[in-house]
């Protein structure tokens, strides 16, 4: 059943559209750099929970659960300020954010949804669990090659 013409429903599009599009553009701007400063992990988090809720509210589960998973990651980040590995922290926000796009395309012509992006999430709360200095809970490829950080 389509939502066309629901105010809510396009409010939902236009805001997430919106708030991908800010990531994507902190991220590239971080990618200059080869840095996340505070501002931008706090941007990237602030995103991510609203996308969370909002998705949650509209009933997309593949969309709030893989931006709770990032809001989970960038919390840890933000509280603890751990060393971060960029150039994975960059791929992991590349691919939720390629996720999220192709889901508000499926949400925006009526398609069916992908189910929840499980190999993503996987990798970012075993990147997490490096991260906490834990092995990961899950074998996922890459990360026999990462250590904790000292």
């Amino acid at each position: 059943m389509s939502r066309r013409n629901d105010p809510l429903f396009e409010a939902y599009l236009f805001e997430t559209r919106q708030l991908v599009e800010e990531a994507e553009l902190i991220l590239i701007r971080c990618e200059k750099v080869k840095h996340m400063d505070a501002e931008s992990i706090h941007e990237i988090f602030r995103a991510m929970h609203s996308i969370k809720g909002s998705s949650a509210m509209m009933e997309y589960g593949c969309m709030a659960e893989t931006a709770h998973s990032v809001e989970d990651l960038f919390y840890y980040i933000r509280q603890e300020n751990p060393q971060i590995d960029f150039n994975r922290v960059s791929d992991i926000i590349l691919n939720v954010l390629d996720f999220m796009k192709s889901v508000l395309d499926c949400i925006e012509n009526d398609a069916e949804l992908p189910q929840i992006n499980t190999e993503t999430i996987q990798s970012i709360y075993a990147y997490l669990d490096v991260l906490k200095g834990k092995p990961p809970a899950i074998d996922v490829p890459g990360d026999a090659q990462q250590k904790a950080p000292e």
